[in-house]
């Protein structure tokens, strides 16, 4: 049976299986809370824990950042995660979170270059020319 009382701040877990719809990657376990219901709860976003966000690859970050994409949260479907019980506070990833955007802030800087001739310093980086991304 579909769940449809989903809780803003409720925390989920993303189901064995799951995979990351921008990468394909399997995001299986990762962990954190409902931060919006969208499209009637059809989409959940889910903002994720200081655990999760401190264990996702530097890649990851990296690609994330290049593309426009946030690491911090990702939209998915009721049918792929289901309650949890909290590992950490929202402090917990405030700080996480913190600490993450400052190490990823000269890739915004970085990928921000833009220029027209050769050998000079392109908007992207090496990770944005792989696919799947290297994590």
């Amino acid at each position: 049976m579909k769940r449809s009382n989903w809780a803003i701040g409720e925390s989920v877990v993303v189901k064995p299986g799951v995979k990351d719809p921008d990468t394909g990657r399997d995001i299986g376990g990762w962990q954190g809370r409902i931060s919006a219901i969208l499209d009637g709860a059809q989409i959940l976003t889910i903002r994720w824990d200081s655990l999760t966000l401190g264990s996702m690859p530097e890649a990851f970050l990296a690609w994330s950042e290049e593309e426009g994409l946030s690491w911090s949260e990702m939209n998915l479907s009721p049918e792929e995660v289901e309650s949890a019980a909290a590992r950490d506070t929202e402090d917990d990833v405030a700080a996480a979170t913190a600490e993450l955007e400052s190490q990823t802030s000269w890739q915004r800087v970085t990928t921000s270059w833009r220029c027209c001739g050769p050998g000079m310093p392109t908007w992207r980086s090496t990770w944005s020319s792989r696919w799947p991304p290297p994590w």
